[in-house]
């Protein structure tokens, strides 16, 4: 039995092309996917496209990521709050005008955690973030991890959220993060989970590929997203590259300008000038 866990596709459709093409040919048996379908780059219907075809003819399942409850919150609150050209909020703008009614439908149909099981083999628990919060981040040795270690109902547990690949193990029990698709951290490459089931349980395969990284940039400028949100976009392209920078970091960085010069700073509203002096601070 072989397995094939990918997270954080963040509309790469290039990326994820070549990682499904790369597990295809490995053999996998089962596809995994943890949320976070869609956002930061490009013609987000190219990805759901991809995933609704291979849909077809492989076995999927999927779980919700905090991207989609962004999509849920957002029609919720009556599709206000972000603005069409604005580096805070415009890629999610982008993205959610973007998607289709199937592709919210899909979205509003995926459990937040779910839990597989395997003839022969031990159970898997899913998540994003966490069990019980999509955002939340399990990073190795906190003692958030370590309790939802803990706290899992099976021996392994498979998360995403933080675009880090990890392995950790506590009280028996196995987290396994397989990094992200769409948007790596210091990294030009795509990253996915392969797990091979075995006589002593599953064994983990951690997959790095190259795909075409300055295609997925220029769709960022033939699309119009650049200009949309422009120090958003700017970042990406960082990473993408393979930079340190990611946007927590310059995030952080614009809401601490924005204080400074402005005595407070309440989210999103940030203005482009502080965005833009973090950019200049953080990426040259």
């Amino acid at each position: 039995m072989r397995v094939a866990v990918l997270s954080d596709i963040h509309s790469n459709h290039l990326a994820l092309q070549a990682c499904l093409d790369h597990a295809t040919r490995s053999g996998a048996d089962l596809f995994l996917f943890l949320g976070d379908y869609v956002g930061e780059l490009a013609y987000p219907q190219k990805t759901m496209e991809l995933l609704y075809r291979f849909m077809e003819s492989h076995d999927c399942r999927f779980i919700r990521g905090n991207r989609e409850d962004y999509w849920a919150q957002y029609e919720a609150r009556g599709k206000t709050g972000w603005k069409e050209f604005d580096t805070t909020t415009g890629c999610l703008h982008y993205a959610y005008h973007n998607l289709t009614q199937r592709d919210l439908a899909f979205f509003r149909t995926l459990p937040h955690a779910a839990q597989v099981d395997f003839p022969g083999f031990p159970s898997l628990t899913l998540c994003h973030g966490s069990p019980s919060k999509s955002k939340e981040q399990l990073l190795p040795g906190t003692p958030t991890t370590l309790a939802a270690l803990e706290n899992c109902p099976t021996d392994i547990l498979l998360c995403g959220h933080t675009h880090l690949p990890c392995k950790v193990q506590h009280a028996g029990k196995t987290l396994l993060n397989p990094g992200s698709v769409g948007m790596t951290h210091s990294c030009a490459q795509t990253q996915y989970l392969l797990l091979d089931g075995t006589t002593h349980g599953w064994q983990e395969t951690f997959v790095q590929l190259d795909y075409d990284v300055e295609a997925v940039i220029r769709e960022l400028h033939e699309s119009g997203l650049s200009q949309r949100a422009p120090y958003w976009c700017l970042t990406t392209e960082h990473m993408l590259r393979g930079g340190d920078i990611n946007h927590s970091q310059m995030l952080v960085r614009a809401m601490e300008i924005c204080r400074e010069q402005n005595g407070i700073c309440n989210f999103p509203e940030i203005p482009e000038a502080c965005w833009e002096r973090a950019a200049r601070e953080l990426l040259g």
